[in-house]
């Protein structure tokens, strides 16, 4: 997929998650655009495992999604093969763009995960709590639409905390949630890290 496609698709896919954050007009329009890129440095992420798949980086403001080639070649650093259960059009899947695109919508509406992702690029520490807040808000409407679902044995075992939550308070909850500062989230209990996979 070339780059302007993934731009297409990542805001065709953040108009269809605004109203399920429900963003007002006035955090649309502060709303920044992110970067793309397809290649990295290599001290950009740690670990070639972060460098063979795709993400996006709350302190940069930067979605990446590899070059065919760095998938597999990274894959083959890692795992000594290229890909054959996992195939590098995975990366491209529907649910992929709206975790990482959920992502990036939690960082722009939320100061207190900008400032976490700050905290790590300055302390090299992670703020307790940031990564599954971040994972949890980037897969709750990945629920919500339908991409993720009990039924799948794959889904239930990676999604767990999310599936919980969701059982819990349903669709409506997902703008309070994204809002929420990690200190919050963890003194409400709604982060259980042992249901992380």
């Amino acid at each position: 997929m070339e780059t302007e496609a993934i731009k297409e698709k990542i805001e065709q896919t953040k108009i269809k998650l605004i109203p399920l954050f429900a963003i007002t007009d006035e955090e649309r329009s502060k709303l920044q655009t992110p970067l793309i890129t397809r290649e990295l440095d290599e001290n950009d992420y740690p670990g070639v495992l972060f460098r063979a798949y795709s993400g996006y980086d709350g302190l940069r403001n930067m979605f990446y999604f590899p070059e065919e080639h760095m998938f597999e070649s990274e894959r083959i650093k890692v795992y000594g093969e290229p890909s054959s259960n996992i195939g590098y059009a995975d990366i491209f899947r529907e649910k992929e763009f709206v975790h990482f695109t959920a992502s990036y919508l939690h960082h722009q509406i939320n100061s207190d995960m900008r400032k976490a992702a700050l905290t790590i690029q300055t302390e090299k520490k992670e703020p307790e709590g940031y990564y599954e807040l971040r994972q949890l808000v980037a897969e709750y409407p990945n629920i919500i639409l339908g991409n993720r679902s009990l039924d799948n044995p794959r889904d239930r075992s990676s999604c767990r905390m999310e599936f919980h939550l969701f059982i819990d308070h349903g669709p409506d909850f997902l703008p309070k949630l994204s809002k929420m500062s990690i200190d919050d989230v963890l003194n409400k209990g709604l982060i259980k890290p042992e249901e992380v996979a």
